[in-house]
């Protein structure tokens, strides 16, 4: 199962490795780039001769995402998407022992630093944030800038995003496309809103006259504090610039998010979270002990159920932490 960000590069790799072993593969695109499939497909049979079923499509929306999932023929299942996606299918390749392999979204950050090469660092977090109309799970979204240079990287910033040529892909001078869907330009507008609302400062995010593309200027967001806004991954380009004077601070910033979730997601054994917060998340010894509290509490209400196997991992969790690759074993 493939994204419309990359159509093919996605199939590409995982078909390359099935052929390779002996297996045909099933390929479900996203509805939005079907063209994509097509092709591709029309070119495998060109050239494949007897072995044109290697490669088979199916087509579809959720619920052929399902299908696929629950289907005791597949080997294994291979999607990229959403968060949400990944946790809505694994449960469902889970119950059949199966095996899956999930390429998700993501909330990356970056950390700068008062002794940043500032004029390559607003190249790389122009592309970083703004590349591919912020619609990867690498694309950069929250952005820790030391108070020292914080204004500084902030006005070269603006002025690099102001810039940016944006229309047509197919135009090689242009360096930001339109977004997927008018859902995308309707959920980055509603976190826009939220942000100023808060009586924050957002410059971009406008929309871009044109008669059939979805164009939009890349957003800044001014904060100082990590709202809750940036706590979720959002498919649109939106970037939350935040200043700090600790770099130990932006650290615990910067890996937070995904790390947290997924500890109170799986409350397995306490033993490997104790090692993920004193060695990631810097961590004191009272501030475990708080937390090993607040998840014990959640068990106790509820909040999380132990025997719920809608919660349970398969039997390893392999987590993507940003820059770090964090392995917990749970229940």
């Amino acid at each position: 199962m493939t994204a419309f960000n990359f159509p093919v590069a996605v199939f590409g790799w995982n078909f390359c490795l099935a052929a390779v072993c002996g297996n045909s593969i099933i390929w479900k695109p996203s509805p939005h780039a079907e063209g994509c499939a097509d092709l591709v497909k029309k070119i495998w049979d060109e050239v494949a001769d007897e072995h044109k079923d290697l490669v088979l499509l199916k087509k579809g929306g959720n619920e052929a995402a399902i299908e696929l999932a629950e289907d005791q023929g597949i080997a294994l299942f291979s999607a990229t998407g959403s968060g949400d996606m990944g946790k809505a299918l694994a449960p469902k390749v889970a119950k059949r022992l199966g095996r899956y392999l999930l390429e998700l979204g993501g909330n990356n950050a970056a950390i700068v630093c008062k002794s940043a090469d500032l004029d390559l660092t607003i190249k790389g977090i122009t592309f970083s944030a703004a590349g591919t109309t912020g619609q990867r799970c690498t694309t950069l979204r929250r952005l820790f800038v030391h108070s020292e240079v914080h204004d500084v990287v902030l006005t070269k910033l603006k002025k690099a995003f102001s810039e940016l040529k944006i229309g047509d892909p197919m135009d090689r001078n242009t360096q930001v496309g339109p977004l997927i869907s008018e859902q995308s330009f309707k959920q980055m507008q509603e976190k826009l809103t939220s942000c100023k609302s808060k009586g924050l400062t957002v410059t971009g995010g406008d929309r871009i006259d044109h008669a059939t593309e979805i164009y939009v200027t890349p957003a800044i967001v001014e904060t100082k504090e990590h709202i809750d806004e940036m706590n979720e991954e959002t498919f649109a380009p939106i970037l939350y610039v935040m200043p700090f004077t600790e770099l130990k601070d932006a650290e615990l910033l910067r890996e937070r998010i995904q790390t947290l979730d997924m500890m109170q997601q799986y409350v397995g054994e306490f033993f490997s979270k104790e090692y993920v917060m004193k060695n990631v998340l810097f961590m004191d010894d009272d501030q475990i002990k708080d937390m090993k509290s607040q998840i014990e509490d959640e068990v106790r209400s509820g909040e999380i159920n132990n025997d719920d196997e809608e919660q349970q991992p398969v039997s390893y969790t392999h987590l993507r932490a940003h820059e770090t690759s964090l392995h917990l074993v749970c229940r």
